[in-house]
C-alpha cells in the first residue's frame, strides 16, 4: 500500500471526527464487513452517495483488503496498527484478528461505490476513471448520483459520458415512465 495513501487514510479518519448526518456507524461498518454477500451489498447500496469521508475511507480499506475483524468487529489495519473505522481511535490488534473476505461480486460493488463517490471529485482524471469503472455497471439505484454529477460537470466530454450513463440507468428501471 503506498505511503501517500496510508497517510491520506489516517488523515481522513482523524479529520472526520466531526461528521455529517451520514457518518459511518458501528452497525454500518459491521454490515459492510460481516455476513453474506447479498446483505453486505445491500448495506453498501444503503449508504449511497451520502457517504462521509470516514465511510469512504472504510470502503476504500475494504477494497484494499485492509480490514480485519477483532472479536467480530471490523478495524482498519495500516502498518500493523488497527484503527476503529467509526471513532478513528487506535485499537489493539491481536494475532487472532481475521481477514474480511471479499468475493468477486463484493469487490465489484465496492469498486462501483468508490467510483460513484468519485464522480464529484474536483480532479478531472479521477472523474474520468470513475466513469470508466461505471460504464456497463449502472442501474436505477445510481440515478441520483449520476444526475448530481451531470449537473455539476463542466468538461463537455465527461458531461456526454455522464448523460449516456444516466440514460442507461433510466433504461434499467422497472418504471415504464422512467424508461421512456
Amino acid at each position: 500500500m503506498p505511503k501517500r495513501w496510508i497517510h491520506a487514510l489516517l488523515l481522513a479518519l482523524t479529520c472526520a471526527a466531526v461528521s455529517s448526518a451520514h457518518a459511518l456507524t458501528a452497525q454500518q461498518a459491521q454490515a459492510l464487513a460481516v455476513g453474506e454477500s447479498d446483505d453486505r451489498v445491500a448495506a453498501l447500496h444503503a449508504i449511497g452517495q451520502g457517504a462521509d469521508e470516514r465511510t469512504v475511507a472504510f470502503i476504500r480499506a475494504l477494497a484494499d483488503d485492509a480490514v480485519k475483524l477483532v472479536a467480530g468487529h471490523p478495524v482498519i489495519v495500516v502498518d500493523d496498527k488497527a484503527v476503529d473505522p467509526v471513532t478513528g481511535a487506535e485499537v489493539a490488534l491481536p494475532e487472532t484478528a481475521e481477514d474480511v473476505m471479499n468475493n468477486n461480486r463484493m469487490r465489484s460493488e465496492i469498486d462501483n461505490a468508490i467510483a460513484t463517490v468519485s464522480l464529484m471529485s474536483p480532479d478531472v482524471a479521477t472523474r474520468r476513471a470513475a466513469l470508466e469503472t461505471l460504464r456497463g455497471n449502472v442501474d436505477v439505484d445510481k440515478l441520483a448520483p449520476l444526475e448530481k454529477a451531470l449537473a455539476a460537470e463542466t468538461v463537455p466530454a465527461l458531461r456526454s459520458q455522464l448523460a449516456q450513463l444516466r440514460a442507461a440507468a433510466l433504461l434499467s428501471s422497472d418504471d415504464p415512465a422512467l424508461r421512456l
